[in-house]
């Protein structure tokens, strides 16, 4: 009774307006339309023209055909609301365009009714829920484009003939929906991508407990991997399922804390890779603290034996120790003692790794390593690099009361503070150290690498020059020149006259573009006393 009101009194409201339109089109085309333009704010639209004013057939965006709807086109203008239960009886319309707007809510279950339709595009909109199975139901349909929008359910349309053209992506499926319309022949199927999956989740978890995350995607040929923030995890003693849809830690530990993510693909829908929304984990650590007693000593000196770490924990755990710097200076025995290699300043880290019932606890230790004499800068002098059959020289500062090891390449040598080696040879060659002691107290080393070098002196001239830039002859060369840096050359031609001239030559001459023949050259070390060097070089391009 009430609905047969409404349409009374509008078809009596409109008398002069919406039944004369009525006499143009379908009656309930015309209620239809009605109801849309009150439903999505139609005085508001970009562009009304004529809505509810005249004829139908002059309303924007509206086509007939044979005094049925046939085409509705409200693309970019700003329709806002929803759609009402009135567009089902739009039975003969067959291209519906509202892209660009901003369209909310559910699409009408009713909607398999219009039949007709072959073009449905509401893309860019903000609608929510299922698209309705009735799609199913319109033999013509061959467009769905529903791209961004929030829609979560879509239905199988692979009995349609008609079906072409799908884009869904940029809503909230997952592979449930869209797996089986992969197999639509002949058809383009824009699918990705589809936003998060899940709910986003925080959870604590004590110390040693475990947790699991969940992620459901449907679909039937899935493929999962699950993150730590950022990395892929792997099965380990804690975590397993890591390949699955159900991520399970067995027993939390501090470093378990993070931000957990699944991507899941799939081998049908190649070109979509779901995610989940973020699941971060926080550890609540409920064990009780510990405390490291260390014998801490300022300034530790050089003896025979090595000293003896004294530590303790309130709890009794063990504690290890690591060098932080000064790894030069000292060597650690074990986990309760070291042994001072040198003099400076350390830092140990001494620590526990805790266990149920205490927390990990670690401290720094700073310590100052004395020898009992005043040793000055230690390192060797030397005067290198050397060349074959000069004398080597090699000294370290001189301490009263403390001996020198030597080794070298010729043997051990001890109790000097200086070596000499004369007339050296390649033999000589190598590794010399020395070791500075105090009874049987290593109080500092140092080390140097002897090599010899062998200046090559004798210039060899390149009598050839190809300036074609492949890197072979393109210059006048001279080869050992960088040992005789001051040497003039001077090139003339067949009738002596000078083309070039340098008395500081380094080869870099290319010819300066001169034609191809010969070309006569004169060289001359000035810090030599030798005979010039003469002869014919040759241009060829």
């Amino acid at each position: 009774m009430g609905k047969f009101f409404i349409r009374f009194f509008l078809l009596t409201l409109f008398q002069g307006q919406i039944l004369f339109a009525s006499a143009q089109v379908n009656v309930q085309d015309s209620l239809s339309l009605v109801a849309l333009y009150n439903n999505t704010s139609g005085s508001t639209w970009t562009n009304h023209t004529n809505w509810l004013v005249t004829s139908v057939n002059q309303w924007y965006g509206v086509e007939l055909l044979s005094n049925r709807v046939s085409v509705l086109n409200l693309a970019n203008n700003n329709l806002t609301g929803t759609l009402p239960n009135e567009i089902c009886d739009f039975t003969a319309l067959k291209y519906w365009y509202f892209d660009n707007n901003q369209i909310s809510g559910v699409i009408p279950s009713c909607i398999g009714n219009a039949t007709s339709i072959n073009s449905f595009s509401f893309r860019n909109n903000q609608l929510i829920g299922a698209v309705p199975v009735g799609f199913n139901l319109m033999p013509q349909l061959a467009d769905v484009w529903v791209s961004n929008n929030q829609l979560d359910d879509f239905p199988d349309l692979t009995m349609l003939p008609e079906v072409s053209n799908l884009a869904i992506d940029g809503n909230q499926f997952t592979f449930e929906d869209i797996e089986t319309n992969v197999a639509i022949a002949n058809s383009s199927y824009l699918y990705s991508p589809q936003a998060p999956v899940g709910t986003t989740e925080n959870i604590v978890v004590d110390i040693y407990y475990n947790f699991s995350f969940t992620v459901s995607v449907g679909g039937a040929n899935n493929a999962y991997q699950w993150y730590k923030d950022g990395e892929a995890l792997q099965n380990n003693a804690r975590f397993n399922g890591v390949t699955s849809s159900t991520l399970v830690n067995t027993s939390a530990l501090l470093i378990d804390a993070g931000v957990y993510t699944c991507q899941v693909k799939n081998t049908v829908a190649i070109f979509l890779t779901l995610a989940s929304r973020n699941k971060t984990v926080a550890i609540n650590d409920t064990r009780l603290n510990d405390t490291i007693m260390v014998q801490n000593n300022d300034t530790l000196y050089c003896s025979i034996t090595s000293s003896t770490l004294l530590s303790t924990t309130l709890s009794g755990l063990p504690v290890y120790f690591e060098i932080i710097s000064g790894n030069e200076l000292v060597s650690l025995i074990g986990n309760t003692a070291l042994e001072p290699l040198g003099v400076g300043v350390i830092e140990l880290r001494a620590y526990t790794d805790g266990d149920l019932n205490y927390k990990p606890f670690s401290k720094v230790i700073s310590m100052k390593i004395l020898p009992s004499l005043v040793v000055p800068p230690f390192f060797i002098t030397h005067d290198l690099p050397v060349e074959k059959e000069d004398t080597l020289y090699l000294s370290v500062p001189s301490v009263a009361g403390l001996t020198y090891v030597w080794n070298t390449p010729q043997g051990i040598i001890n109790d000097v503070f200086s070596i000499t080696v004369k007339n050296i040879q390649k033999t000589d060659e190598g590794l010399y150290s020395v070791k500075l002691y105090e009874n049987a107290c290593r109080l500092g080393w140092d080390s140097v690498e002897v090599r010899l070098t062998e200046i090559a002196t004798t210039l060899i001239i390149y009598e050839l020059i190809t300036p074609n830039g492949d890197g072979k002859n393109d210059v006048f060369y001279i080869e050992n020149i960088e040992n005789s840096p001051n040497t003039e050359v001077t090139i003339f031609n067949a009738w002596n006259q000078i083309v070039f001239h340098s008395t500081q030559y380094r080869n870099d001459w290319d010819g300066g573009g001169l034609p191809v023949g010969n070309y006569y050259y004169l060289v001359q070390e000035i810090d030599c006393r030798c005979d010039a060097h003469k002869g014919i070089v040759y241009i060829k391009q």
